[in-house]
């Protein structure tokens, strides 16, 4: 059974007990991906870094407004974007010890940086484009409805917001009230996919494509990501240099 992640304040008196530089992510996914990085950094040089793995973005964001109480320990904290690609990050998180991903997620950076569409041939691409509009189109009015203060769940699997090639589930649209997307949103989401639609989403759509009955090599997500992980690139690159700044 897995161990259940800590709670923010075991993560700060664990932090107050510590004297090892330590990167706070928001959990175990994270942590797969961040092990590349912790190898990096050790061979630059740098001291010895302990990941610690919280249990979501609220959690490492709680831990944040409470590192007075450990400051003799140099921390980081890495947390996706998410929402505040689109509504911008609030002025109370913007400081050099919190590190944010450039897309909406650490799986959209990681995606842009190992171009990982390349894994499909062209008939499956076209398929992928034809599936992501759709999903991009019930995204952009989910966004806009939780930008409008009205809570809707962004969390859908592909497997359940599709129902055919870039047919959206009737059951699934009716139940959250979906309406044709604002037409400047979705413009900015599907133009930018990469970037703008969520990364767990995005991912787990590229493996639909490429884990089919029948298809010579099928991929699944944790491989994805572990491919992509060790493709350093320029996104990845600024987490590791903000890194490098905070542990000099």
């Amino acid at each position: 059974m897995p161990t259940p992640p800590m709670t923010s304040i075991e993560i700060v008196q664990a932090l107050k007990r510590s004297s090892l530089p330590t990167v706070i992510t928001e959990g175990q996914d994270d942590y797969m991906i961040f092990r590349k990085l912790e190898e990096k950094l050790s061979k630059e040089g740098s001291h010895e870094i302990s990941l610690l793995p919280a249990g979501g973005k609220n959690v490492v964001l709680d831990v944040f407004r409470h590192r007075h109480d450990f400051s003799h320990v140099q921390t980081a904290f890495v947390v996706d974007k998410d929402l505040w690609l689109f509504s911008g990050v609030p002025a109370e998180y913007s400081n050099n010890q919190l590190i944010l991903t450039e897309g909406y997620s650490i799986e959209n950076d990681l995606y842009r940086d190992a171009n990982l569409l390349r894994i499909l041939d062209q008939l499956e691409q076209e398929r992928f484009a034809e599936d992501c509009k759709s999903i991009c189109q019930w995204f952009s009015f989910a966004v806009k409805s939780q930008l409008d203060g009205i809570q809707k769940r962004l969390d859908f699997h592909p497997n359940n917001l599709l129902c055919g090639p870039g047919q959206l589930t009737p059951d699934i649209m009716s139940g959250c009230g979906y309406t044709e997307p604002d037409d400047h949103l979705f413009t900015l989401i599907f133009s930018d996919y990469t970037k703008y639609l969520r990364g767990k989403t995005l991912i787990d759509l590229l493996v639909c494509h490429a884990s089919y009955p029948g298809r010579a090599a099928r991929h699944n997500r944790k491989a994805l990501l572990e491919i992509a992980s060790s493709r350093f690139g320029v996104h990845m690159n600024n987490i590791f240099l903000r890194l490098i700044d905070i542990f000099r």
